[in-house]
């Protein structure tokens, strides 16, 4: 009962923007730094074993309401489908106010919190300057790049570079402070044969706060 109320708040509170914003200052980056300080040193992607775990779980409950059709005499088994679904719906309740907490109420608030706006239209003559401001930073970072002696670009290793790529982020806090904090080592994806056939580079699991990547994917996207 707790727990409904409790979804039913954040995702009622969690339609006005200003508590988005608070929530995610104030509240929110204490859970995503602790979780993913915690889940950091597992080795594997404990966020998408728990997500396979819960496929099982779900594919258990169904077939045992359908058994129960067959053994519904038998008080043995009604007992353990009694325990099976009370335990099933708890954890329905968790995995649905850890995901209100950690994702529907942050994503919700405003961009970065800078109460920016996405509809903008802009002008030919301002998207020919944007490009041609790319064009000559890609031109000058590119002779920073370290090559061997063939030209291809020499890459970190992954660890250094997704401690880079950290280090990247958090130089923006000062712009953006929700950009601030610990950032967890990036995991390979054990589905990262899925995500390539879908082109998708990598994802956040909003339960445990780890960070995954395609393994298959280019090393020049993985910044």
């Amino acid at each position: 009962v707790i727990l409904t109320a409790l979804i039913l708040v954040f995702n009622l509170a969690g339609m006005n923007r200003s508590f988005c914003d608070f929530y995610t200052d104030n509240i929110y980056h204490f859970i995503a730094d602790g979780l993913g300080f915690i889940t950091a040193p597992i080795p594997f992607p404990l966020g998408e074993t728990l997500m396979y775990a819960g496929a099982v779980t779900v594919i258990v409950f169904v077939l045992s309401l359908i058994l129960l059709i067959f053994f519904h005499r038998k008080k043995g088994y009604r007992r353990f489908v009694f325990h099976y679904a009370r335990f099933f719906v708890m954890t329905a309740l968790v995995v649905v106010t850890l995901y209100t907490f950690n994702w529907t109420v942050p994503v919700r608030g405003t961009l970065l919190g800078q109460n920016a706006t996405l509809d903008v239209e802009f002008t030919p003559e301002e998207m020919t300057a944007l490009r041609n401001y790319i064009v000559e930073q890609l031109n000058r970072t590119a002779e920073e790049v370290e090559r061997d002696e063939s030209g291809s670009i020499i890459f970190p290793d992954q660890r250094e570079l997704n401690e880079s790529a950290a280090r990247g982020l958090q130089s923006l806090s000062d712009e953006f402070p929700r950009l601030a904090g610990y950032y967890p080592p990036i995991k390979d994806a054990i589905c990262s044969d899925v995500l390539d056939w879908m082109k998708i580079g990598g994802y956040t699991y909003p339960f445990t706060m780890e960070t995954t990547q395609n393994k298959f994917c280019i090393r020049l996207y993985l910044p």
